[in-house]
């Protein structure tokens, strides 16, 4: 690891810049797909926020299974999925629309659940179960390492992770009141204060608002909690008319602001939008997703060749 490296914080610092100013030119709605994956498919389901359009990417050559998966998008756009059972991520590049993976991880993952998100920095961080810290892919280098170990144990459980705007990565872990904090530039440890509102023990999720916020999604909710780094307490949103029930989720924030929410056995997202504080949901997809697992990211806008375009959602 190159922590002793002191150009790794200037270059976290003008990434995590580049990255803000890249959301806020954006406009709300264009130049990105959300992403999502659920078990048993071999392609990604993708929905554009500026067009409503829902379509896929291309079939990976790779048998992804039927069992739990994770996304995560860089700054260029590329997708990363994590599959169990694998030692390599598996990469989707929506500007060739083309599939690769990483060289094999050193570190064995198992078969057990796992969680991604990326930084500024363009590493892949990945949560897995049984670790006491988190493992990295650094798509530049193209090389693996792990963080100091949290010193506090992950469990067998499901967890989430989400990275803010200044290199910190949140960790939910079911049975916890507070979430992990990983510093990228100084290798640490903390946590927040607990949260009021009691998480139980059941499946979370994160996501970064633009507003930097941290949210959390915890199945038998209706809203979604959220924490705010600036002055540290917690607060949440108005309650969702769509009722997720007690199943699986999975949260991602698109360059609209909005937080999209998937919940199995739907067809379309709900979407928060935290400035109006309302929600709304997107048109619904064509493509069954079951009652499986799910996960989503936010990445580059996967660009359909005519040809290959679906029939109009009904």
């Amino acid at each position: 690891m190159m922590y002793g490296n002191k150009t790794r914080p200037i270059l976290m610092a003008a990434a995590a810049l580049a990255v803000v100013i890249m959301l806020a030119a954006a406009p709300a709605g264009a130049g990105q797909s959300i992403y999502l994956i659920t078990d048993g498919f071999q392609s990604l389901a993708t929905f554009n926020p500026g067009s409503g359009v829902w379509s896929s990417t291309p079939s990976c050559a790779t048998d992804l299974g039927t069992g739990y998966a994770s996304l995560a998008s860089d700054g260029y756009g590329s997708v990363f999925l994590f599959t169990n059972g694998f030692r390599s991520l598996l990469v989707y590049d929506p500007r060739q629309r083309t599939w690769s993976s990483t060289i094999p991880s050193p570190i064995r993952f198992g078969q057990k659940f796992a969680a991604l998100c990326a930084e500024a920095g363009n590493r892949i961080y990945i949560l897995t179960n049984e670790f006491q810290g988190l493992v990295y892919y650094d798509a530049f280098g193209q090389t693996w390492g792990s963080t100091a170990a949290s010193g506090n144990s992950f469990g067998q459980n499901f967890g989430a992770l989400t990275c803010d705007f200044s290199g910190r990565i949140y960790v939910f872990t079911d049975g916890f009141q507070s979430l992990m904090i990983y510093n990228t530039l100084d290798n640490t440890w903390s946590s927040t204060p607990p949260c009021p509102i009691s998480f139980g023990t059941a499946y979370g999720a994160l996501t970064t608002g633009r507003d930097g916020r941290i949210y959390v999604f915890t199945n038998g909710f209706k809203n979604l909690v959220y924490y705010d780094p600036t002055d540290k307490t917690w607060g949440s949103s108005p309650p969702s008319p769509v009722n997720f029930g007690q199943q699986f989720a999975t949260l991602t924030t698109g360059e609209n602001g909005q937080i999209y929410v998937f919940t199995n056995g739907f067809s379309a997202l709900a979407a928060y939008d935290p400035e109006k504080q309302s929600w709304e949901t997107t048109p619904r997809s064509t493509m069954s997703f079951g009652g499986g697992f799910g996960a989503m990211a936010a990445g580059g806008e996967d660009v359909v060749p005519a040809s290959a375009a679906p029939a109009p959602t009904p």
